[in-house]
């Protein structure tokens, strides 16, 4: 027996006839851990070698150095509703090692690989996923749970079906205290579960496992295709396709890597030493230009501050000089007023002079007015004697009518002089109290004259507040306006760096996706050289056998394996050169290709740098901005409200101006109202106490006025009652004289008559004497009139002599004001040069010769602060860029290495590659396994054929040796139906021995588990005792066999059987002791 060697060992035997190494030089990297390096392929130079004889004990040796996988063992099967199966049934495993199941036809024992079968993949070989069929008749539903041991671990399946609807399945594991957990209850992720745990899929586990009717001899008689298929599964060679992709992608991956490092390196313009100190040089230039405007940035704040200082000052000589203008108005009306009063009294004592003279020019002879006087009475006498006389005779009669009517008279003077009493008392109180109202007008006009003089001071310090106020305003106008300016600015530049972002990002993800599709031509690229490669190995390959058939024919040795020829070799020679071309096409295509990858990559990075530097600017201009914001903040209103909050301001400071000359007329109108109370207080010589403010001086001169009407009319309430007390005295007396009127009136007559003759004759015309009386009292009336008017003149003239001087002191005063003012004036306009002068010294220092202008200032303003920004973006540009450069510097270093690893990893894994790259490798390990099989079927099949039969391979197919025909080699599917099953038989348990072997240390699960079904049928006596042999020498350690067969002399043969009884009903399984 000549048993082959793994599939490492076959890798390892390979590579020794190749004269390669798997060894790395010195000077590359080690390839990843993934990568399974220890089985290399071969090249299209080796040839297939011939396996070393070995012996058996050498074999069993290195089998028993194979750590192998734990294997798949049922435990326990249960189901119910599966075909013949109406009721449950259960099959316990535990314990068994060979076995057969019994039972006759129909009763159910190849179903109960079914349900296996079905219990772990969801399919059964005869009906495919059509499972329904498989549900008892009558049922509606049919359940199969499988427990079984792989791994170490123990895990149950159960699966439920029904006829209508979707089923159920779940997968479990048990735990260590015994309870089951959940592994799984969806179809896909059980079937995952089921493969991974297993080692093999659904057809692998049907050809190997588990063979059921009519596929017993699939893997023997099958396509080669087919058992290609399912070797490669069971040992894992799609290890190596694996490791050959992984490979070509690694190297690929490195030879990007390495390619973008240098397309990176070559774009790093910025990493060599004279551009970073070029750079730093930059940036000192752009601080230090920076710091200088910054500096004139003070400068010109300073200069905006004498602007200002200027503008007040100006503002205060116009201010001045307004109030010059209104005192020397005032100094005007008082001069006006002062002049009003002189002529004023210049009238008065004119008119008292003309009054003087008319009185002393009146001729009055007080003598001669009293003789006439005296003569006038003696003619009255002599006529009232005469009339006496004459009215004697009349008088007696009416003498007593005369008396009463003079008690009447009397008795009416009497109230009369008592009514002119009580007016005159009254009159007395009315002067009493004009008097006080008189003291008390002077009072109050003392405290409106003290009020109106508090309220100028007031009014003055309203002023003075006002116009503070007014000028802060302006300040704060003027500083809004220009954070509004600021502002807009700021926005403006946010939004142009904003734009400029924006654009850059477009930029780098556009650049972002053309090096992405340029690296996906580079990698479409590669797969053209490599297939382009590929066929020219092909082609040399040919062209290679070709040369080396030349010449050969039937029945020469092969000149690579040494076996003799069965037929002439025909190989045709391949265009190589066209090949080549191709090869050259595609490698100037791929140069082509990373040529545009490393142009990319670095538009790429630029275009980050781009972007990184617009974000940089952006954020720059939005701190900028927020910091302008913070200060709009900090004045209490939104930036959208500066233009009115400035215009509120601008409003503010004109209202305060106009409150501060409203006050201002307000103090003048105090002062002069106080001036009118010193005016109206000057008669009464002494100031009295003040009491209660008056409104104005008008009142202290109606009480006055009212006061010396009330003194008047006391006293001629006086004179009334003088007169009246006199008029009742008079009465009373002419009631006594009537009295005696009465008594004397009978001698009235001789009285009368003794009168007359007493008086005499009077000399004269009593008319003119009459006359010349009335004259005299009318001199006398005249005379009076003359005097009252004199007294008038003289008190118009008093009045007019303290009007001017009230209006002298209002003059002085408006005099003394409109000096102080024009003081003022002066002290304002100086001030005004002085800002003018220092203006134009601060501007010539500051932006040269030229006519100082707000306007000019402003656009200073924002022409430095636009260089300030512009400065500021270019320093931290520069900054930014010496880092970039330092960093660059860095990466450049850390580059120079990487490509240096990426290259050595490109290499190891280019060579890799191109070692698995073959698919003769693969094709010499499933020759070497089915070799393998075939030897040890071999022996099997002739110890089962009692020497007649040898199974051998040729091109991937099953043959047979017959030795009883010559030798003869002829299709395995030649042979008869027992035979045929014998050599299946062989094969499979040459399989189920041999798999662990064949697979190496890296295969599929070992197979500790086979069920055989049928077949044993077609064997004679002898040959079945020969399959019972080797179905015993199987069963080694905890291998289980399990056969399915109705022949008795098989299962009185097998140490443990399993009998299904056929019911009417359902079937039953009886376990059957030995």
């Amino acid at each position: 027996m000549r048993p082959s060697p793994t599939a490492s060992t076959c890798a390892s035997k390979w590579h020794t006839r190749s004269g390669r190494s798997l060894t790395p030089s010195s000077n590359t990297s080690s390839p990843p851990s993934s990568l399974p390096v220890t089985t290399p392929p071969p090249t299209a130079r080796n040839r297939r070698p011939t396996s070393s004889p070995c012996s058996a004990r050498s074999w069993r040796k290195r089998r028993r150095r194979h750590d192998r996988e734990p294997g798949v063992r049922p435990v326990r099967l249960e189901l119910q509703g599966f075909t013949a199966f109406r009721e449950q049934a259960t099959l316990d495993f535990e314990g068994r090692r060979l076995f057969v199941i019994t039972g006759p036809t129909g009763a159910g024992k190849s179903s109960l690989l079914d349900a296996m079968t079905w219990a772990l993949f969801g399919q059964v070989p005869r009906v495919g996923t059509s499972v329904g069929q498989l549900i008892s008749q009558g049922e509606t539903s049919m359940h199969v749970k499988l427990e079984f041991e792989t791994r170490g671990r123990r895990y149950q399946v159960a699966r439920r079906a029904l006829t209508k609807g979707p089923g159920a399945v779940r997968l479990e594991r048990r735990d260590a205290s015994g309870e089951w957990e959940p592994i799984a209850d969806r179809t896909t992720e059980v079937k995952t579960h089921i493969e991974r745990l297993l080692g093999m899929d659904y057809a692998t586990f049907t050809r190997t496992m588990v063979l059921p009717q009519g596929a017993f001899d699939a893997f023997l008689r099958g396509e080669p295709r087919d058992r290609r298929e399912i070797l490669s599964r069971l040992i894992g060679l799609d290890v190596y396709e694996t490791a050959r992709q992984i490979a070509g992608t690694r190297a690929s991956a490195a030879k990007v890597a390495a390619d973008s490092l240098r397309a990176q390196l070559a774009s790093l313009d910025l990493a060599t030493p004279e551009r970073i100190a070029a750079l730093r040089a930059d940036e000192v230039a752009a601080r230090a230009r920076l710091e200088a405007l910054t500096t004139r940035f003070e400068v010109l704040r300073g200069l905006a501050d004498c602007w200002r200082t200027f503008e007040a000052a100006r503002l205060a000589a116009t201010e001045a000089t307004a109030e010059g203008e209104r005192a020397a108005q005032a100094t005007q009306t008082a001069r006006l007023a002062l002049d009003a009063a002189h002529h004023a009294a210049v009238d008065a004592q004119r008119q008292a002079a003309t009054a003087e003279a008319d009185r002393a020019a009146l001729s009055y002879d007080r003598e001669a007015h009293e003789a006439l006087r005296v003569q006038v009475a003696l003619l009255d006498q002599r006529d009232a004697a005469l009339r006496d006389v004459e009215a004697a005779r009349t008088a007696l009669a009416t003498a007593e009518r005369d008396h009463a009517t003079a008690e009447a008279g009397a008795a009416a003077a009497v109230r009369a002089s008592k009514q002119a009493e009580r007016a005159l008392q009254q009159a007395r109180t009315k002067a009493e109290s004009a008097a006080a109202q008189v003291i008390d007008a002077a009072a109050a006009a003392v405290a409106g004259r003290d009020q109106r003089q508090a309220e100028a001071l007031a009014m003055t310090a309203e002023v003075v507040a006002a116009r503070k106020e007014s000028h802060e305003s302006q300040a704060r106008a003027l500083a809004i306006e220009q954070i509004a300016a600021r502002l807009v600015g700021e926005a403006e530049t946010e939004r142009l760096a904003g734009l400029a972002h924006v654009e850059a990002v477009r930029d780098a993800k556009a650049a972002t996706r053309d090096a992405t599709a340029a690296t996906k031509a580079h990698a479409a690229a590669e797969r053209v050289v490599s297939a382009a490669r590929e066929k020219a190995e092909a082609a040399r390959r040919a062209n290679a056998a070709a040369d080396l058939s030349r010449g050969l024919k039937k029945g020469d040795r092969c000149p690579i394996c040494g076996d003799i020829l069965t037929a002439a070799p025909r190989h045709a020679k391949a265009d190589f050169d066209a090949a080549e071309r191709a090869v050259a096409e595609a490698e100037r295509i791929l140069r082509a290709a990373a040529a545009v990858v490393s142009t990319a990559t670095s538009t790429s990075a630029v275009a980050a740098e781009r972007v990184e530097a617009r974000a940089d600017a952006l954020a720059m201009a939005t701190a900028r901005r927020a910091e302008i914001e913070g200060e709009v903040k900090a004045l209490g209103v939104t930036a959208l409200d500066l233009p009115k909050q400035a215009q509120r301001e601008a409003k503010a400071a004109e209202q305060a101006e106009a409150r501060a000359t409203r006050a201002e007329q307000a103090a003048e109108r105090a002062s002069t109202a106080a001036r009118a109370f010193d005016v109206a207080l000057g008669p009464l010589g002494a100031t009295p106490s003040a009491g209660e403010p008056a409104a104005s001086p008008v009142a202290l001169t109606r009480a006055i006025a009212v006061a010396a009407a009330a003194d008047l009319a006391a006293r001629t309430a006086a004179s009334a009652f003088d007169g009246a007390k006199h008029e009742a005295d008079a009465a009373q007396r002419e009631v006594a004289l009537r009295e005696q009127s009465l008594r004397t009136t009978r001698d009235h007559d001789q009285g009368a008559a003794e009168r007359l003759a007493a008086l005499g004759t009077v000399e004269g015309d009593s008319a003119a004497v009459h006359r010349a009386f009335a004259t005299a009292e009318q001199a006398v009336a005249l005379a009076t009139s003359l005097d009252a008017a004199i007294a008038d003149a003289r008190a118009a003239c008093a009045a007019a002599e303290a009007s001017a001087v009230a209006a002298r002191t209002a003059l002085d005063v408006a005099q003394t004001d409109e000096r102080e003012r024009a003081a003022r004036v002066a002290v304002q306009r100086t001030a005004e040069q002085q800002a003018v002068d220092a203006l134009a010294r601060t501007w010539r220092d500051v932006l040269g010769e030229g006519a100082p202008s707000k306007a000019a200032l402003a656009t200073a303003q924002r022409e430095h602060q636009a260089g300030q920004q512009d400065a500021t973006l270019r320093a931290g540009a520069l900054g930014q860029a010496v880092v970039q450069a330092e960093q660059q510097a860095e990466q450049a270093a850390a580059s120079v290495a990487e490509i240096a690893t990426h290259e050595a990893r490109h290499r190891l894994a280019t060579e890799l590659h191109t070692e698995l790259r073959s698919d003769h490798f693969v094709d010499f390990l499933l020759s070497e396994s089915l070799e393998l099989l075939a030897r040890d079927a071999s022996l099997r099949l002739m110890q089962f054929s009692t020497g007649r039969y040898e199974l051998q391979t040729a091109k991937g197919d099953f043959l047979v040796l017959d030795h009883q025909n010559g030798d003869e080699r002829r299709s395995v599917k030649t042979l008869s139906g027992g035979e045929t099953f014998l050599a299946s038989l062989a094969l499979a348990l040459s399989l189920s021995e041999h798999l662990p072997e064949i697979s190496g240390t890296g295969g599929a699960v070992a197979l500790e588990s086979l069920f055989l079904d049928e077949g044993f049928g077609s064997l004679d006596a002898e040959s079945l005792d020969l399959a019972v042999q080797g179905l015993e020498a199987l069963v080694d350690g905890n291998r289980m066999v399990g056969v399915i067969s109705h022949v008795e002399e098989l299962s009185e043969r097998l140490p443990s059987r399993v009998h299904v009884e056929k019911h009417v009903h359902t079937s039953l399984i009886r376990p059957t002791a030995d």
